[in-house]
């Protein structure tokens, strides 16, 4: 199989079981077990073979992430995104034009970092590559509707009939707009998220 760049059967077989386990691991929450069975299966296989692991390993590692910065633990927690970040950027690197990729690593910087500006150019290369991604459409219209409720703050701090408050008004009405039109481009594409 070496001859002409297979993985032998045996090699096919170790993998999937550690594939295999690395995912009951994730189910069990063991992100950190699971990760490492990531690393263990992208540092044997030639690196044609890994994008899937890469981009499994990055999910675990976000998982992780999230767990640790649920139990307070916030510095650990940016240790393990990045490593997110580094195992997405080799998934992305290997397959560019995957844009799930990009929708997933959205969902990081949005929800881990709370970077609405990085979340929002992941969700459109996304989109750029598949028009119609239903979870890129989603991820863009709760960046809009997030950017709109924290003008919502600023909005209540101007002064009452002040020309701030009108254009902060404005702003975040068109932030409402837009986060509605992806909504329902969303709801369009997959009628079952409508649901």
């Amino acid at each position: 199989y070496s001859r002409i760049g297979l993985p032998s059967s045996r090699t096919f077989t170790w993998v999937q079981a550690t594939n295999n386990r690395a995912t009951l691991y994730a189910q069990l929450g063991d992100f950190a077990a699971a990760a490492a069975d990531y690393a263990t299966i992208t540092r044997y296989l030639s690196p044609r073979y890994t994008t899937p692991y890469h981009a499994s390993q990055a999910v675990a590692y976000v998982s992780w992430a999230a767990q640790l910065a649920d139990e307070g633990q916030d510095d650990k927690a940016l240790e393990r995104y990045q490593q997110a970040q580094d195992a997405f950027d080799a998934a992305i690197e290997q397959e560019p034009e995957h844009s799930d990729f990009y929708v997933w690593r959205g969902v990081a910087d949005h929800n881990i970092l709370g970077d609405l500006d990085k979340a929002a150019e992941n969700y459109t290369t996304a989109l750029l590559q598949d028009p119609e991604h239903v979870d890129a459409l989603l991820g863009l219209g709760w960046v809009f509707y997030q950017e709109a409720e924290n003008l919502r703050k600023e909005i209540a701090a101007a002064p009452v009939d002040s020309l701030q408050q009108t254009s902060l008004q404005t702003e975040a009405r068109l932030k409402y707009q837009a986060a509605l039109q992806y909504f329902r481009l969303a709801a369009l594409y997959d009628p079952q998220q409508a649901n």
